[in-house]
């Protein structure tokens, strides 16, 4: 018999580094409409062809959807971490709340994410011929744990006022994916947020245009 605590699981440190720089490309966007921000955005706020309101708003609209997706990446680790502590503690998995922890912080590392943590526990009881419990843990990891990023997240990033529909927002974001990889969750909803406040933008303008053409005639 093979105990499960001998097993070497992934080292909170060991995951530290990748979930760092997911929150802070997350804080890259939030910082970087700011007002003291990156010169990089001083310079093309100098000499963009865009007048001082259209800039303004791309500016919220940028700050916005950086801020629901930092609350949406955060909870939603949260409530992978919270899901598996309880799935590890039903299958009477040794230092579950640990492993529940651990399996949090996994889901910020790209592509392979929770697996990370449930797939070696899953070995160790096909190690130790706890075949049933092995598929139940497959099972939860896959369809319990493993979508959860997919379905709570958009719902999370409403949490953060991005105003984007939930329908365009999981669009966006399997869109970012399929593109650009692991990064087009974050960079996909950004370019389909500008887009968008850019397409207002340019019908107001329109709408605008359209009212001082008006009065010009009735003059």
């Amino acid at each position: 018999m093979i105990d499960l605590t001998t097993i070497q699981f992934p080292k909170m440190n060991d995951l530290v580094p990748s979930a760092s720089s997911e929150f802070n490309t997350d804080e890259t966007i939030l910082s970087l409409t700011s007002d003291e921000g990156p010169p990089l955005w001083q310079w093309i706020i100098r000499h963009t062809p865009l007048s001082p309101k259209h800039m303004n708003r791309l500016s919220l609209a940028f700050h916005e959807t950086g801020r629901g997706l930092l609350i949406g990446v955060g909870l939603t680790c949260l409530v992978q971490g919270i899901v598996a502590a309880i799935a590890y503690a039903c299958l009477r998995i040794p230092r579950a709340f640990t492993l529940g922890l651990l399996t949090g912080l996994a889901a910020l590392v790209p592509i392979i994410g929770t697996a990370i943590v449930w797939i070696p526990i899953a070995i160790g009881l096909i190690l130790q011929s706890q075949y049933v419990k092995a598929g139940i843990m497959v099972g939860v990891g896959v369809l319990v744990i493993g979508s959860i990023d997919n379905l709570l997240r958009p719902l999370f990033s409403k949490l953060g006022a991005l105003e984007m529909s939930t329908l365009l927002l999981l669009l966006s974001i399997f869109g970012g994916i399929e593109m650009l990889g692991p990064w087009g969750a974050l960079l996909g909803p950004v370019v389909v947020r500008l887009t968008t406040e850019a397409l207002v933008l340019v019908r107001e303008d329109q709408e605008e245009q359209e009212q001082q053409e008006n009065s010009t005639r009735d003059r």
